[in-house]
């Protein structure tokens, strides 16, 4: 069972985000969990050149 499925987060319809360091490997993977679960993301980056793209 992956890690994931032990948190319990509600619904996130209507619910905006702050995610930083959202280019960073544990970061990345809260942002791809908040997003399935119908979060509004909004994540910073240091560097705003390297693109973090997540496929759903």
């Amino acid at each position: 069972m992956p890690a994931h499925d032990n948190i319990s987060l509600v619904s996130g319809a209507d619910q905006t985000v702050c995610v930083t360091g959202a280019g960073g490997f544990i970061a990345s993977w809260l942002v791809k969990l908040l997003l399935e679960k119908g979060y509004t993301v909004k994540g910073t980056v240091r560097n705003p050149g390297m693109h973090v793209i997540i496929v759903i």
